[in-house]
C-alpha cells in the first residue's frame, strides 16, 4: 500500500504515517517496494507469521 493510500485510509497526517512506517521498517515488519514512481509498503513474512500467531483459533 502506498503512503498516500495509508494517509487516506487512516486519516492520519503524512508525517505520522511516515514515522509509523519507519518503525515498522526498522522492526522488519514491512518492506518497501518500488512500483514505477510509487513506493509501496508490504508486510514481511515475519509479520505475517506473527499476526497469524496472535489470532485466536476458532472451533
Amino acid at each position: 500500500m502506498s503512503t498516500t493510500r495509508l494517509v487516506a485510509v487512516t486519516g492520519q497526517g503524512l508525517r505520522s504515517v511516515g514515522r509509523h512506517l519507519r518503525g515498522l521498517l526498522d522492526a522488519g515488519l514491512v518492506e518497501r517496494r518500488r512500483a514505477g514512481r510509487s513506493v509501496l509498503y508490504v508486510r514481511t513474512a515475519a509479520q505475517h507469521r506473527r499476526s497469524r500467531c496472535a489470532t485466536p483459533a476458532t472451533r
